[in-house]
């Protein structure tokens, strides 16, 4: 199932009928038009961002790594994986 399809099909399942882009993937104009169309055809509307209110997140990324990196006790290049990485302490 396409990303359209399944964004369309969870926007049915949850009820809403306005569905938003955006990020740095909001910018592909593939996208936008594979959504804009789904959603006219589902009869649901569609807000696109403008593009200079778009950001891609390798900066914040790149931010939280180096925060890491200045917390660490050695200066390995070997760092591990970790996708629960918590970026702010609450």
């Amino acid at each position: 199932m396409s990303w359209s399809k399944k964004t369309i099909k969870a926007a049915r399942q949850t009820s809403h009928t306005l569905i938003t882009l955006s990020g740095g993937v909001a910018c592909n104009r593939t996208l936008q038009e594979a959504l804009t169309r789904a959603a006219q055809n589902a009869g649901i509307k569609v807000q696109l961002t403008p593009p200079a209110l778009t950001t891609d997140n390798a900066g914040m990324i790149a931010l939280a790594a180096l925060l890491a990196s200045e917390n660490r006790s050695d200066d390995s290049l070997k760092i591990g994986i970790d996708p629960n990485l918590v970026l702010a302490t609450p």
